[in-house]
């Protein structure tokens, strides 16, 4: 079973009345499909800003010992970029988290509930610096975009004490 392939049901109460015109609840049960991603967004963009920070102190230190003089800016955020996209991508390929989302508490899974493969944490990391920069900065609506896209790729982006719960579901 896959994670996508998962429901959970939520009672709704419906207040009615009866012929006598008193008050009655009714219980319905809905069967719905269960979203186990993180809900809020922002969370996810701070676990992304913390792993920028980490790029960003290591590069500092990086270009102080090797370059002593002053660099220009507009060379050093594409390395930044660059650096973050490779580096990230590779340590969430091996071992399933990056520093952000360890200090969070996060981890992204595909939809069998495994760490994802170097391509799509790839272009999971250039969609989602894409999404960072056009939707946090421009406060458009790539932010739902990117939802969209992470639920078309099956994507999720778990609370890590919460993976042994899904897993047991879907093995039941």
């Amino acid at each position: 079973m896959r994670i996508s392939e998962l429901y959970t049901t939520q009672k709704v109460f419906r207040r009615h009345r009866n012929k006598d015109g008193s008050l009655a609840y009714e219980e319905k049960t809905f069967q719905i499909p269960y979203n186990p991603n993180v809900p809020i967004l922002y969370r996810r963009a701070f676990a992304k800003a913390i792993d920028f920070g980490m790029i960003i102190g290591i590069m500092v230190l990086i270009n102080k010992i090797a370059f002593p003089i002053n660099t220009d800016a507009a060379i050093i955020f594409p390395i930044l970029i660059l650096s973050e996209l490779l580096c990230m991508s590779l340590l969430e390929t091996f071992t399933g988290i990056t520093p952000g989302k360890l200090i969070l508490g996060l981890q992204a899974v595909d939809d069998t509930g495994n760490r994802l493969s170097f391509k799509i944490t790839m272009c999971r990391k250039l969609y989602a610096t894409f999404v960072l920069i056009m939707g946090v900065f421009l406060k458009s609506s790539y932010t739902m975009e990117y939802e969209h896209w992470l639920a078309k790729k099956k994507i999720f982006v778990i609370k890590r004490k919460d993976k042994a719960t899904i897993i047991a579901m879907m093995n039941a």
